[in-house]
């Protein structure tokens, strides 16, 4: 293993804010300013250090070069010794402009490979710095997450970046930076917009890939909801998650939600629409059933974590491992080529508590098992 590897690090410390807070997101400063008003606290920090112990085995042969302050010194500071700041001129705060400063100067500096703890905004800012000169890495950090430039976890981050280092992953792919076009009133489905690629070290162990959006199998579709109104006539309260499975099934009984949002449902009746993590719970602390119904996320096979935040672990502890239900046309899960499902939580010990294969339900008293990925 060569000595003297070089490589960067760039943390948006705000990422993820807007997820838990139901605005999808910290693009903005409403958006930001939204999320800190209901007390929701960033995870991006603790997030990179997780991704980074994965690398301390091979510390003394790193050299780190990150920005300042929260955009990555903070994080790199007593776990390694070998740190040379980007962008001085800067405030250590985060910004667009920040990050593609720090990104361009890694560039010119010859880094081999770039870590990067944000979302999809945060990638787009690294493609437009350093297009596909150097390969990077995704510590899943934000409220959207549709890249394939992303790691399953941040530990999958770090491992996959130890195992390049050591050359133990020589394979490097061209993965897709994606966003989220606007959303026309009314709508019940959205595709996803493609900005261009980064060069990614490639594992399917440890990288998900994108999402895959695409218009459902009618018929598939059809029995998928006849399974959920079963749900719907029961008195739980119902959390669903977003998509447009859910979309579909609200829609079977004269109900509009929200496409990207998180909609709470009781006896036909809506009681919450786009709800954030804090309504969650306000609400579950009234009422003594409740079940979550989600869908996988397409092509990534995330069932939490990734673009349904508000259905956080406290929510999800709430309600009870026991009570989530998972529904999908079969089309959906076949597109996982064989991929387990996955949940990116902080919370390691209600982790444990979901099982080995998660049932999936398919139409009327129909279901299909499928693996759930393990922790790492």
């Amino acid at each position: 293993m060569p000595a003297g590897r070089e490589i960067g690090l760039i943390v948006n410390p705000i990422a993820g804010l807007g997820g838990r807070a139901g605005v999808k997101g910290t693009d903005t400063p409403e958006q930001f300013s939204a999320a800190r008003a209901l007390g929701i606290e960033a995870t991006a920090v603790d997030r990179s250090r997780r991704a980074l112990q994965c690398l301390l085995p091979m510390a003394r042969r790193l050299r780190f070069y990150s920005g300042a302050g929260l955009l990555g010194e903070n994080v790199l500071t007593g776990m390694f010794g070998d740190l040379q700041l980007c962008d001085r001129a800067g405030t250590g705060e985060s910004s667009a402009g920040s990050t593609r400063r720090c990104a361009a100067q890694m560039l010119g500096r010859g880094v081999e490979l770039l870590l990067f703890a944000g979302g999809d905004g945060t990638a787009r800012d690294i493609l437009a710095s350093i297009r596909d000169r150097i390969p990077v890495i995704g510590i899943p950090c934000g409220a959207n997450m549709q890249s394939g430039v992303f790691a399953a976890s941040p530990e999958a981050a770090g491992t996959l970046a130890l195992a390049f280092l050591r050359g133990e992953c020589p394979t490097v792919r061209e993965q897709e930076v994606l966003g989220r076009g606007g959303l026309a009133p009314g709508a019940t489905h959205i595709a996803p917009i493609a900005y261009g690629r980064l060069r990614v070290p490639y594992d399917r162990d440890f990288i998900p890939g994108p999402k895959v959006s695409s218009p459902p199998d009618a018929a598939q579709l059809q029995r998928v909801v006849e399974a959920a109104v079963e749900l719907l006539e029961s008195d739980a309260c119902l959390l669903f998650g977003p998509g447009s499975t859910k979309m579909a099934i609200l829609g079977r009984v004269g109900l509009t939600g929200s496409l990207l949002g998180v909609d709470v449902v009781q006896r036909g009746k809506l009681v919450a629409l786009d709800a954030n993590e804090p309504q969650l719970l306000r609400i579950l602390d009234q009422r003594h059933r409740a079940r979550i119904v989600i869908s996988p996320v397409g092509g990534q096979g995330f069932l939490f974590g990734r673009g349904n935040q508000p259905l956080s672990a406290g929510v999800i502890r709430a309600v009870g491992v026991e009570n989530v239900s998972v529904i999908s046309i079969p089309a959906k899960m076949q597109a996982l080529r064989g991929r387990p499902l996955r949940n990116d939580l902080d919370d390691r010990e209600l982790l444990r508590h979901f099982p080995l294969n998660v049932r999936v339900i398919t139409g009327p008293g129909e279901y299909q098992l499928y693996p759930l990925a393990p922790m790492l």
